[in-house]
């Protein structure tokens, strides 16, 4: 138990300072360069090929586990808004797992007529790191 609650404290704190460095790596090199470099870490210092090989359980567990803990960040009050940065954190993480989550923005008009942007991740259509009807709220218009 105490071992459980050890992994997810780290985890927590490594999502934290994730959500930190890429909010700062996307107002210093933008989007499209810090995606890159996200992919690129991932891949640099993932897990190796034998260690790829779950099975489906295993990999929704870690889903879960990785996405509740991102909403815990993501709620606090220095994550406010950044939901670009938390969603390249966990999608960092994710993919150090080989777990392919799909990042997606979508768009909106709010009621004072402000054109309104969100990103979220997906995995096989779920959404996993934000409400599910985030579908139904924003239109999708990219996705990587």
């Amino acid at each position: 138990m105490f071992k459980h609650r050890l992994a997810n404290a780290r985890l927590l704190i490594a999502l934290a300072l994730l959500a930190v460095f890429f909010q700062s790596t996307l107002k210093m090199i933008g989007f499209n360069k810090s995606y890159h470099f996200a992919k690129w870490l991932a891949n640099t210092f993932g897990a190796s090929s034998e260690q790829a090989k779950k099975d489906n359980q295993q990999t929704t567990r870690t889903i879960v586990r990785y996405s509740r803990l991102s909403r815990r960040v993501s709620d606090c009050q220095f994550a406010y808004g950044k939901c670009l940065a938390n969603c390249l954190s966990l999608y960092f993480l994710l993919t150090r797992k080989n777990i392919s989550p799909q990042l997606v923005f979508g768009q909106k008009v709010s009621d004072t007529n402000q054109l309104m942007a969100h990103a979220w991740l997906e995995f096989d259509g779920v959404v996993i790191n934000d409400n599910c009807d985030v579908i139904k709220t924003y239109q999708r218009f990219k996705e990587f």
